[in-house]
């Protein structure tokens, strides 16, 4: 399955509801390895979430315990499937599995994961998923968030008053459940965080990936180490050879796996080192300090 760029312009609800209908998006981009991005062209008004994000924090008790949230999308509600997200989600999940971390996989109702699934990928289940790690997990504890599927922005002005937002695309992008649009921007992905006291390390293999980083502007920066498959402008791509994700494929399959590395910012480096990306907005991106092991 193609990875297609997925250019939504103001032309009308209408009129999208109508090519949707018989089987095209208005204004499709694509190429044979490119994966798929929503960019909107509209002014976005934020809303309050509907998950209680309200979380009780608990102190060090000297005991690690290991939590992941994992996320793969391939078939969408709403928009253009994806081809190897579902093999990313599976491919973390044995990695983390016998490694001791409790585990929950968010996908997209499919029956392509030889794992457990826990429930569809949306927007809300995927803030649902944190906070109820947050609302147990104490300083000792590690914490893995690792995603792959549809990335997108909103553009807002034109021209060099253009400003973007980055978002992740949950299964439910463009619809919605439980009072939630399916888009989790990057200001949401940060809040979704902000009460984090444990060690933290997000891996996301999504389209304009590097634009996630407003959660280091929060007081409990120093909690994360972050890696994503390109900037806030670029492009993620799939390894059809090896049916991943290009970075899944190098930095878990290839270098945690493969070379052995424990330690995640070694692990960047040689990623990093054998990864071919297009240009410089396409470049493999690390955040924070990881002063932590898996």
């Amino acid at each position: 399955m193609n990875k297609k760029l997925l250019k939504i312009v103001t032309f009308g609800l209408a009129f999208m509801m109508i090519a949707n209908m018989i089987g095209f998006s208005n204004a499709v981009v694509e190429t044979e390895t490119q994966r798929s991005n929503a960019v909107e062209s509209s002014v976005y008004i934020a809303t309050e979430t509907t998950v209680d994000m309200g979380v009780v924090l608990a102190s060090a008790d000297g005991i690690v315990d290991k939590y992941a949230v994992i996320i793969g999308i391939s078939d969408y509600s709403a928009v253009n499937d994806l081809s190897y997200c579902d093999e990313d989600a599976s491919d973390w999940y044995n990695y983390l599995a016998p490694l001791g971390y409790q585990i929950t996989l968010l996908g997209d109702g499919t029956n392509e994961y030889p794992v457990p699934i826990d429930g569809l990928a949306t927007e809300y289940n995927m803030k649902q998923a944190v906070a109820d790690i947050l609302a147990v997990a104490d300083e000792d504890d590690i914490i893995v968030y690792a995603t792959s599927g549809h990335g997108a922005h909103l553009q807002s002005g034109n021209g060099k008053e253009a400003t973007y937002q980055e978002m992740i695309c949950a299964w439910d992008y463009g619809v919605g459940e439980n009072g939630e649009d399916g888009k989790l921007f990057d200001y949401e992905f940060a809040e979704m965080w902000a009460p984090a006291i444990s060690n933290v390390f997000i891996f996301i293999d999504h389209c304009y990936a590097g634009g996630m980083d407003e959660l280091f502007d929060n007081p409990n920066a120093d909690c994360f180490y972050m890696t994503t498959t390109c900037t806030a402008d670029g492009y993620g791509y799939d390894e059809f050879k090896f049916e991943n994700g290009k970075w899944t494929y190098w930095y878990l399959e290839m270098g945690l796996v493969g070379e052995g590395f424990i330690d995640l910012h070694d692990c960047f480096v040689w990623a990093h080192d054998n990864y071919h990306w297009g240009n410089d907005r396409d470049e493999p991106m690390e955040f924070g300090v990881a002063d932590f092991t898996l």
